[in-house]
């Protein structure tokens, strides 16, 4: 899928590659959508707390969510 770059996303490109960590410019934009990815998943989970907690779910007292992290059990 062809796609032409406007010229100031071509320069981030090309500045990531200058750093050394990505060898071309599908590693930059994997990089990147997989980032994108990621951030949507994780806003999708925070929105998905709030709905539970404006229902009028308590959720876990701090402490016990910590632990819960800690031993594995959430992320």
């Amino acid at each position: 899928m062809p796609y032409q770059l406007s010229a100031d996303i071509e320069r981030l490109v090309e500045d990531c590659i200058a750093t050394g960590a990505y060898n071309s410019p599908d590693e930059v934009l994997r990089a990147a959508l997989e980032a994108l990815q990621q951030s949507d998943a994780d806003l999708a989970k925070i929105q998905e707390a709030v709905d539970e907690w404006q229902a009028g779910d308590q959720g876990l007292p701090l402490n016990e969510a910590f632990q819960l992290i800690q031993e594995g059990r959430i992320d």
